[in-house]
C-alpha cells in the first residue's frame, strides 16, 4: 500500500461462503487477528489518503454534483468512483450557480482522509487541465 499509494481503498475481512473451496481451507485466520490486520491496513491508507487530497487543495477542478445535504452539495470528480471513493463538499457562494445532475468547476479550498471541501468558481473559465495529483499522469 505504502508503494502504491492509490487514492482509496477498500479493505474487508473474509467471511467464508458456504458452497466455495476457500470456505473448506485449514488453517483460518482467527476472528480478532484478521480485524486487527484490517485496522492496520486502514490505517496506513488513511494517512495515504489524506496526503493525495491535501495534493488537490488550491487546484481547480471538474466535479459532478450528486446530491445536497444541508448546505452543501456532493459531488465526485473524474478520479472518483461512485459510492465507494472520497467526495466533493461544496459550498455555495454568492454569485455561482450550482446544480445536482451538472458539473461545476470548483477550487479545493480544504482536504481530510475521505473528502475534499470545495467552493465553486463561476468565471467561465474551464478547470486547469493536467493531472489532479502533482508528479502523475493520466
Amino acid at each position: 500500500m505504502r508503494e502504491a499509494r492509490l487514492d482509496h481503498v477498500g479493505v474487508f475481512v473474509y467471511s467464508p461462503e458456504p458452497g466455495t473451496p476457500a470456505a473448506c481451507l485449514p488453517g483460518r485466520v482467527p476472528r480478532e487477528l484478521a480485524e486487527e490486520r484490517r485496522g492496520r491496513l486502514l490505517t496506513v491508507q488513511q494517512a495515504i489518503s489524506w496526503r493525495r487530497n491535501a495534493a488537490l487543495v488550491g487546484s481547480e477542478l471538474r466535479v459532478l454534483v450528486e446530491s445536497r445535504r444541508g448546505r452543501a452539495y456532493l459531488g465526485r470528480g473524474e478520479m472518483d468512483a461512485p459510492e465507494v471513493d472520497g467526495v466533493f463538499r461544496i459550498r455555495p457562494v454568492a454569485g455561482t450557480a450550482i446544480r445536482t445532475g451538472e458539473f461545476a468547476r470548483v477550487r479545493v479550498t480544504a482536504a481530510a482522509a475521505y473528502h475534499r471541501d470545495a467552493v465553486p468558481i463561476g468565471d467561465g473559465r474551464p478547470p486547469q487541465r493536467g493531472s489532479p495529483y502533482p508528479g502523475m499522469n493520466q
